[in-house]
């Protein structure tokens, strides 16, 4: 006799849990009181345990959690120590989309947020915060530990110190880090280590995108701005795109932006790096110095200062002969470096490069609010940016205005009719409605045209952050009609009264950008 088995194989899947942890207090304490504060909350969900018993306390993380600030927007929390090491992966979110939400302040004595998970490879989600008044030895604002992965969206770093390098941001080396939307400003590096703003230690991919990074020092050396260092395999990059560089001073090389060391490749695209300054007098490259492998594309460099020399340093300093021009690129002074940037408007290569006889003044306005979530530099009437650019289906600018949109006064030399740098400047026809996205739905306004106010919905499969705005036809934002985390299904905004002309809501998430058109009627 024999027996025959049927054996059932049952594939089992790990699924990632995780729990939702709810702060209710701007307290800074860790006690059963019935509260759960911001640093009972990193405990809980690094721990997976309760802060407490009583009810309102803290629940107990499970896995990749996500810590929602509760409390009312616009408050602050200040804090008593440094809080606790964040070492699993997690998302934290203020109770607005936006940075001004929620505040967390380190009255100028504790590091705020320490992501470190000890070699754990984890990955730590920051949205819609403030971070301010931070102090330490590296990374005053935010230090993310060795091989840890970071996503920052909608925060500003502002006024924070270290006593040794990134004053705002420190991520440590063989992670993956990407900033959307951050601004990061007023900070202060004061040792060695430099960058008054971020410290990239490399290893990993890195991404700045539609960000500003302004007014931040570098007091004894490295970069005023942002810093990055390619010193050891494994290989890195580093892409700046659609951003703003502005203002910032360093002592050291790279008064905007700095690579050094030769194991990685920058990439900057349609950014602007303009107004920055040298205070030694033995630093290159005011705007940006790099030692290894640079791309260059659409991007304004002009305008920075140097100490040394006469002006040869005041923009660029290029290493080893490895830079790459995409075009669209304005240099202001070319100094030492003509084989990689010829003078000419434009040149052979499509760039418009001047001279320390003859620098180029890209013509743009001081920074400032021109739409979007920070400050920006908006080209003047006749800057040399305008259609000057070299972005074939660039979904936006910084500030998140379309592109490619022709100013039929200006020659399009790079056949693309976008600007160059950060911002588009003069558009003058809104007439393209971005295609729909998978998930995402925005109705036509009704009525349309409209002699006043019209209604208009939209939809979406999953939750998440979105911005509806109103464009004017230059592409500035004249009103926000929608702003922050919405639910899945349907919703509805109304347009405020406009002046009559034509004008683009556009709806930001996520997965993506969709937009109509509106006409306004007398």
């Amino acid at each position: 006799m024999s027996l025959r088995y049927a054996v059932l194989t049952l594939l089992v899947v790990s699924v990632p849990t995780s729990a939702q942890i709810v702060v209710n207090s701007t307290a800074d304490v860790a006690a059963d009181d019935g509260q759960c504060t911001l640093r009972e909350a990193i405990t809980a969900a690094s721990d997976d345990a309760a802060s407490g018993a009583s009810a309102g306390e803290c629940a107990a993380g499970d896995g990749e959690d996500l810590v929602q600030i509760g409390i009312a927007p616009g408050s602050s929390i200040t804090l008593t120590a440094d809080l606790p090491r964040a070492w699993e992966t997690w998302t934290l979110e203020g109770p607005t989309g936006s940075a001004d939400g929620v505040t967390i302040d380190g009255g100028g004595q504790f590091r705020i947020f320490e992501l470190d998970s000890n070699n754990l490879q984890q990955t730590h989600t920051l949205r819609g915060l403030t971070v301010t008044g931070g102090l330490a030895n590296a990374g005053g604002g935010i230090l993310v530990g060795f091989q840890d992965n970071c996503v920052f969206e909608d925060i500003a770093v502002v006024s924070n110190v270290s006593t040794n390098g990134a004053g705002g941001i420190y991520t440590g080396r063989e992670g993956n880090c990407s900033m959307n939307r951050v601004y990061v400003a007023d900070n202060e590096a004061q040792g060695a280590s430099g960058a008054g703003g971020i410290r990239i230690s490399g290893g990993g991919d890195f991404v700045i995108r539609n960000s500003t990074i302004a007014n931040n020092r570098a007091t004894a050396t490295g970069s005023g701005g942002i810093l990055v260092g390619f010193f050891s395999p494994p290989e890195g990059t580093f892409l700046l795109e659609q951003s703003t560089v502005s203002g910032n001073t360093a002592a050291g090389s790279g008064g905007g932006v700095s690579e050094i060391g030769a194991n990685g490749t920058t990439t900057i695209r349609a950014s602007t790096i303009v107004d920055n300054h040298i205070t030694g007098t033995s630093g290159a490259g005011g705007g940006l110095s790099m030692n290894w492998a640079v791309v260059l594309e659409s991007t304004v460099i002009a305008g920075n200062t140097a100490e040394r020399g006469s002006g040869e340093w005041d923009d660029i300093s290029l290493g080893n002969n490895n830079t790459t021009s995409n075009g669209g690129n304005i240099i202001g002074i070319n100094g030492f470096f003509s084989r990689e940037f010829p003078v000419g408007t434009p040149n052979a290569n499509g760039d418009f490069v001047g001279e320390e006889a003859g620098p180029l003044d890209p013509r743009l306005e001081p920074l400032a609010q021109n739409g979007g979530p920070y400050a920006t530099h908006l080209p003047m009437a006749n800057s040399l940016v305008i259609d000057a650019g070299v972005c074939p289906g660039s979904p936006a600018d910084q500030r998140g205005s379309i592109r490619e949109i022709d100013d039929p006064s200006f020659i399009n030399f790079n056949g693309d009719a976008c600007d160059s740098g950060a911002v588009e400047g003069r558009t003058f026809v809104v007439d393209t409605e971005r295609a729909p996205i998978a998930g995402v739905t925005l109705s036509a306004p009704a009525p349309n045209p409209s002699r006043g106010t019209a209604r208009l919905g939209y939809a979406l499969d999953a939750p998440g952050a979105v911005r509806l705005s109103v464009l004017d036809v230059r592409g500035r934002e004249v009103a926000v009609l929608a702003e922050g985390l919405r639910q899945a299904g349907n919703h509805e905004a109304a347009l405020p009264s406009l002046a009559p002309g034509v004008y683009l809501v556009r709806l930001g998430t996520e997965a993506g950008v969709v937009s109509r058109r509106v006409t306004v009627v007398r």
